[in-house]
């Protein structure tokens, strides 16, 4: 990403974390389970519950790291020379945790169940932490991109980046601001 601009990079980061709270609504594993329910007319009978668990009952740490995420970006975007970097390295490491945790779950679901490890017949592990993962890896990209190039970015990553004299004389901003 040599030479990659602040906001595809701040934007990178924000897509990727919104991804992950969209993730940690859905279910990440399900289990079912079989325990005796003996009637008199059935001595044999079983009764089968399902129950799914989403990410903050087995990865709580993935929702608030995905609000760090956020808050990091715009201090990225806020930020200059080695606050800058500060803030990418902050952002990087909620990332890679992130993707450590939703993999930990989506690799081992029956460890991750808060009731105690349950047998994996009857465990099931769904998309979503994988998708958490993946957002996670991209995130840690993204910000150490950020980290890296940050002294090559301008000092101002907003409005406060354009030329004053040009703005009033009516002129367009220079796009080369963003370089």
């Amino acid at each position: 990403m040599k030479g990659a601009r602040p906001a595809v990079v701040i934007a990178t980061c924000v897509v990727a974390a919104l991804l992950v709270l969209a993730a940690t609504a859905r279910p990440w594993v399900t289990v079912s389970r079989r325990s005796p329910a003996p009637t008199a007319d059935r001595p044999d009978a079983y009764l089968e519950t399902t129950t799914d668990y989403q990410a903050g009952d087995v990865a709580a740490a993935v929702t608030p790291l995905a609000l760090v995420v956020l808050a990091g970006a715009l201090g990225v975007a806020g930020s200059r020379g080695t606050a800058r970097r500060g803030v990418a390295a902050i952002v990087a490491t909620a990332g890679a945790t992130i993707a450590r945790v939703a993999a930990r779950v989506a690799l081992q679901p029956a460890r991750a169940v808060p009731d105690g490890p349950v047998s994996a017949a009857g465990v099931e592990s769904h998309a979503a932490p994988w998708v958490a993962v993946v957002a996670g890896v991209v995130v840690t990209a993204a910000a150490v991109t950020a980290a890296v190039l940050a002294r090559s970015w301008s000092a101002a990553l907003g409005p406060e980046s354009v030329d004053p004299a040009s703005a009033d004389a009516g002129e367009p901003p220079d796009d080369d601001a963003w370089d």
